[in-house]
């Protein structure tokens, strides 16, 4: 699937369903913060350090999807 497409897939879900999507799911869980929707904070900041040492390209999504998700409806990360 070509990047712009996944992008778009992506966020179509979270948008569309208010639901993180399952890549971001697996990000979080591969990270264990499968405590995410208790503690948003902590876990923005969590990926956030994490996208900053692996560059992974997965878990930069999963941070722009899950901070979309949390402000999207309303919420604050701060």
């Amino acid at each position: 699937m070509r990047q712009s497409t996944y992008t778009t897939a992506v966020q179509a879900d979270v948008i569309s369903t208010g639901e993180l999507s399952q890549l971001t799911q697996q990000v979080l869980r591969m990270a264990a913060l499968q405590t995410a929707t208790q503690n948003p904070l902590d876990t923005f900041q969590a990926l956030d350090s994490r996208r900053r040492t692996d560059q992974d390209r997965n878990t930069q999504l999963a941070l722009v999807e899950f901070a979309l998700k949390h402000c999207a409806g309303g919420n604050t990360l701060v």
